[in-house]
């Protein structure tokens, strides 16, 4: 059998390697926002809240496709016997380039960005482009280690950035800093030098060598003339989905920030704590992409029907239970989790609000998980229609109705379940057909 399966892959002990590491970088998270939270107050936490979720926005809606496409293509060139080399190379100088460009094009919005959503504070977006750095070399990272099956340096970067937040945020609190801006640059800081640290000890060895094998030993059988294929191929389509999937992580505290009127200035701090709590299972994101696209990517290329079926009527059943489970997690312990974690200021959500936001993170979940089907299938536009579908959704939803709150987390919850049912069908669909794997051969090595 050519395809791996993930769930069984989730018992194994490297898989649980990466869900701890994971887990981990959750509570880190909540450590720091908590600490910050305590320290700002809810007024000076707004525009940082407004930062913690743009870096979602900006660095995984930009880069998400770059892991996407590293971890599909080193996946599937070493199970039709091929090396990684040049793949990793090409991963660097992308990532290099589209960090430069992103940087520019948040340098000529700063005057517009800065007093619409962070309250003038232009050292917050500096922190802000700090983190959109980090979070990039972060996606790159995963990439790599996934489609090299190397969970531990996977893990790695989660453990070292989350143990580095925790760290600046301790410091901060000892020297008693109140300064919004302080800890966006800090935040920021620390995915980026989490990736360099990270990715800094191992990938200069990996480029030097002109092919590697999937545990990242050189492949003797490979040469360097060996056709290899672009990492843009397909990129459009996916930056467009992750951008989407990004806007839809992020809507809830920006929509807030943009609509709030001047009696609301806090709401979005607010409504990001809540979502921090209902959120837990957004964390499972990376584990499950790293996983699950490796494996049927695979199947794919090995043309094993069965094992990408099987994976797909699994994750199925295990999206189903989750969203149960959460739901009613989030009605019952919300609002204390919330208390004890941020206090009460910020303890302004109640059940119902926490169970909306929990549903629809799991939904959100569940078709970014079989969204990575359609991906191996290499139906990428297909899978844009769903996001597509999903944005409308949300934004139809917050135009209706007159209550702030209310209107977000009902656009949160009709876009979620807009894009699971859309992207179930779609893989559904696609497992159907006759797989087509075009990886190998591709274009000369010159070509990004």
């Amino acid at each position: 059998m050519t395809g791996r399966n993930p769930i069984a892959a989730l018992l194994r002990s490297d898989a649980l390697v990466m869900v701890a590491a994971q887990v981990a970088n959750g509570v880190c998270a909540y450590i720091f926002l908590g600490i910050t939270t305590r320290q700002l107050g809810d007024v000076e936490f707004a525009p940082m809240s407004v930062a913690w979720t743009a870096f979602f926005l900006l660095g995984t809606g930009g880069f998400l496709p770059l892991e996407q496409q590293l971890s599909r293509q080193l996946a599937a060139r070493f199970a039709t016997g091929h090396g990684a080399g040049p793949i990793i190379r090409r991963g660097i100088v992308v990532l290099v380039s589209g960090v430069l460009l992103v940087t520019l094009l948040q340098l000529a919005a700063a005057p517009l960005l800065a007093d619409e959503l962070f309250s003038g504070r232009y050292d917050v977006m500096f922190g802000l482009a700090i983190g959109v750095a980090g979070f990039a070399t972060l996606h790159v990272g995963r990439g790599i280690s996934a489609g090299l099956s190397r969970p531990h340096l996977w893990a790695s970067l989660f453990v070292v950035e989350g143990a580095l937040e925790v760290l600046c945020a301790v410091a901060l609190l000892v020297a008693d800093n109140r300064d919004a801006g302080t800890f966006a640059l800090l935040a920021g800081g620390s995915s980026l030098a989490a990736g360099v640290i990270v990715l800094g000890s191992v990938v200069p060895g990996l480029v030097r060598t002109p092919q590697v094998d999937a545990a990242g030993h050189h492949d003797v059988g490979a040469t360097t003339a060996e056709p290899s294929p672009s990492l843009l191929r397909g990129i459009p389509a996916l930056l467009v989905s992750s951008s989407l999937i990004a806007m839809l992580i992020s809507a809830g505290p920006i929509t807030i920030a943009l609509l709030a009127k001047p009696s609301e200035e806090a709401e979005a701090g607010h409504f990001l704590t809540g979502l921090v709590v209902a959120r837990v299972p957004v964390f499972l994101v990376p584990v499950i992409t790293s996983l699950m696209l490796p494996s049927m990517s695979a199947a794919v290329a090995g043309e094993d029907h069965a094992a990408f079926r099987r994976t797909v009527k699994r994750m199925g059943g295990l999206v189903g239970a989750a969203v149960a489970v959460s739901t009613i997690g989030a009605a019952a312990l919300g609002p204390t989790a919330v208390r004890l974690g941020f206090g009460d200021d910020f303890a302004v959500l109640g059940s119902r609000d926490l169970a909306a936001l929990a549903f629809a993170s799991v939904a959100l979940v569940g078709a970014v998980a079989l969204g990575q089907g359609v991906i191996a299938l290499r139906q990428e536009g297909r899978l844009t229609v769903a996001w597509l579908a999903a944005a409308v959704a949300f934004f139809v939803s917050v135009a209706l109705g007159d209550d702030l709150r209310t209107r977000v987390e009902a656009g949160l919850v009709v876009s979620s379940f807009t894009a699971l049912v859309v992207v179930a069908g779609l893989v559904a669909a696609g497992s159907r057909r006759p797989f087509v794997h075009t990886e190998v051969p591709g274009p000369a090595h010159g070509d990004c």
